[in-house]
């Protein structure tokens, strides 16, 4: 897989596209039990419009700053790699020239490059953006992963985060940000893929693997991605059901994944994850609820302030000088490309995106 350089800028750059959405939610919440809510065609929009500000940082980008060179310039030369990687032709069995798709690696890997892409293309300040040789070469990427792999109906083989995870929310953003220029029966096409993969968000597996229910950092991943790719297609209540189980990941266990009383998170039963997981899942609902505020789905469920508690009793206890501690990154710290520093900057951001909504006494 081609390797994004940088990953400080990266890691800016989608700090600075988050900050910017957040900058502009409501202080308010209105209810969060209730029936399946009405959203005509515009509200719709407005939300898939929200979420691409949130992915890509459109809303508050300006090239002519510095802070937003780097990143910019990080993110064109990872597409002007792809762009050289891309297999021409129509009967092609790859989409990438160093991506065989007999691997579930390089299936999400594969919809992760689509969407680095897509958001090129969709990002003002980009050598990149709207550009027609871009857009062509992400949209027919995206047929023909759907094609030769990612479809309803196909088993999965290898890792089950890479087919439920990895690339249906990788799917469902490029759905978001090219939707004006997907025909309308390969939306369907995908969007069936994603429900082939993931039919209920609360729940991860396949059969004949037993399937269970999901938890911590995996259910708010399967949740977006079925969030996102309901708005797309305006499935109300699948997109419903996502954000009903959402509340889930953030009350109180006392064994299990979660966050327990005592300031810890766990995942994978009895792992201490903060450092990983834990800020995979803090990244996440910190997003969605950016993306859901002001709308007829905003969440209002009290216990929402157990979130806000954990930023001070579970996450910031475990950062220091701007490093996450290697203690609860779990298997992350054998990996070449994940740094504490990293993952600190990612809890950064999701908080800084979080005290937005809440009064300035308690974000302060």
């Amino acid at each position: 897989m081609s390797q994004m350089t940088g990953l400080s800028r990266r890691t800016v750059l989608t700090g600075l596209g988050g900050l910017g959405v957040a900058a502009a939610i409501s202080q308010g919440f209105v209810g969060w039990s209730h029936a399946a809510a009405p959203l005509d065609d515009a509200e719709l929009e407005e939300l898939r419009q929200k979420w691409i500000d949130l992915i890509t940082g459109r809303d508050v980008i300006d090239p002519a700053e510095e802070v937003f060179r780097a990143p910019l310039a990080d993110l064109d030369e990872t597409v002007d790699e792809l762009l050289e990687l891309l297999v021409p032709g129509e009967d092609r069995t790859q989409v990438f020239s160093d991506q065989t798709l007999d691997r579930d690696g390089t299936v999400s890997g594969g919809y992760t490059r689509i969407a680095s892409m897509a958001r090129a293309w969709s990002t003002p300040g980009s050598r990149h953006h709207e550009s027609e040789d871009v857009l062509a070469g992400a949209l027919a990427g995206l047929v023909d992963m759907h094609r030769l792999v990612y479809f309803a109906g196909q088993t999965e083989f290898g890792n089950w985060w890479s087919w439920e995870i990895g690339a249906s929310r990788a799917l469902a953003d490029c759905m978001a940000m090219l939707r004006d220029h997907i025909e309308d029966d390969d939306l369907a096409d995908y969007s069936a893929a994603i429900d082939h993969f993931v039919p209920d968000p609360w729940k991860q597996f396949q059969p004949p693997r037993e399937v269970v229910t999901s938890t911590g950092a995996n259910r708010v991943d399967l949740c977006q991605a079925v969030i996102v790719r309901s708005i797309v297609t305006g499935d109300l209540d699948r997109l419903h059901h996502a954000v009903e189980g959402l509340s889930d990941t953030w009350q109180y266990v006392t064994s299990g994944d979660g966050f327990f009383r005592d300031g810890s998170f766990v995942q994978h039963s009895t792992l201490g994850y903060t450092g990983t997981y834990g800020v995979v899942l803090l990244g996440g609902l910190s997003k969605l609820f950016a993306l859901l505020a002001d709308s007829a789905h905003d969440i209002d469920d009290p216990s929402r302030s157990i979130i806000d508690d954990a930023v001070e009793d579970s996450y910031a206890p475990l950062m220091y000088r701007g490093q996450m501690m290697d203690a609860v990154r779990g298997r992350a710290i054998s990996r070449e490309g994940s740094r504490s520093m990293i993952d600190a900057s990612a809890a950064i951001d999701a908080i800084l995106r979080l005290a937005k909504a809440v009064d300035e006494e308690r974000a302060l």
